[in-house]
């Protein structure tokens, strides 16, 4: 991301080093919030960067780890619809938790996808969870709607665009609680300046939708203005004003922005 580095404080980069990992949870990801922010430190990461967290655990010992990984963006899985959750009634659709809930589902690791433990000294079945750990001021979901198909064989493969996946997926409702996918210890630490700990509410501010594929698609737009709070639809050079918020289900929306409903536009 040119932009973010052109404006990045971090004019000499430190040394590589490995992360120790030890200590309580928020001990290691203090650690490895304050390490990515030594390597990029920019007004990009103050308004999007978050950090995950990933805990895997030993089926034998039950033994815990955890790894703590910056983002200034999600991309969420789009499950299959009435594949459990709200998808089960949606008639075709998913929502936006439907996603989210796909994107911290916990996976089982056997076989040859299994760990070493190091308490254990030996490869055992582990559990797998993604969390949020610490949410960003501006969250930006990427829908996953791309995805390579299979192999075709031989000179054909070359020719192969992605697939796309056009499952309907519901922008409603307007403010999205992201409590249910955090980590309740990096909760602690969300705070906005002047006002303490805050709720991590988001409130839907942009959409931008795509259509047709990958090789020759075409790219829209849907924003909320901060200075009037309407919002408006963006086409190429066309800008229009639109009746309201955006609403029901959509093909086609692709990356969806929500800003911290305690946070004041102007403050970001």
């Amino acid at each position: 991301m040119e932009f973010r580095s052109e404006c990045n404080r971090i004019t000499t980069k430190p040394a590589y080093r490995e992360l120790q990992g030890k200590g309580s949870e928020e001990a290691q990801a203090a650690e490895a919030y304050a390490y990515a922010r030594s390597w990029n430190d920019s007004i990009v990461d103050d308004i999007f960067g978050g950090l995950t967290q990933s805990t895997i655990q030993c089926h034998a010992c039950q033994r815990l780890s955890h790894t703590f990984e910056p983002f200034l963006g999600l991309a969420l899985p789009i499950p299959s619809p009435g594949s459990g959750g709200e998808a089960a009634g949606g008639g075709g659709q998913v929502s936006v938790a439907d996603c989210l809930r796909a994107f911290v589902e916990c996976e089982e690791l056997a076989g040859d996808d299994s760990y070493k433990c190091e308490a254990c000294k030996r490869r055992q079945p582990h559990s797998k969870r993604l969390q949020i750990f610490r949410p960003p001021r501006v969250l930006v979901l990427t829908l996953k709607r791309f995805a390579q198909r299979p192999a075709a064989p031989g000179f054909l493969s070359r020719f192969r665009s992605p697939a796309k996946n056009n499952t309907p997926v519901r922008l409603d409702p307007e403010l999205l609680d992201l409590s249910p996918y955090c980590s309740p210890l990096g909760l602690r630490g969300l705070a906005v300046r002047g006002r303490g700990p805050v709720a991590p509410v988001y409130q839907l501010v942009a959409v931008s939708h795509h259509s047709g594929s990958l090789d020759g698609g075409h790219y829209t737009a849907q924003a909320r203005s901060c200075l009037d709070g309407q919002w408006y639809n963006f086409n190429d050079s066309s800008v229009r004003r639109e009746g309201g918020r955006p609403s029901g289900a959509s093909s086609s929306a692709y990356v969806l922005f929500y800003r911290l409903a305690s946070l004041p536009a102007s403050s970001l």
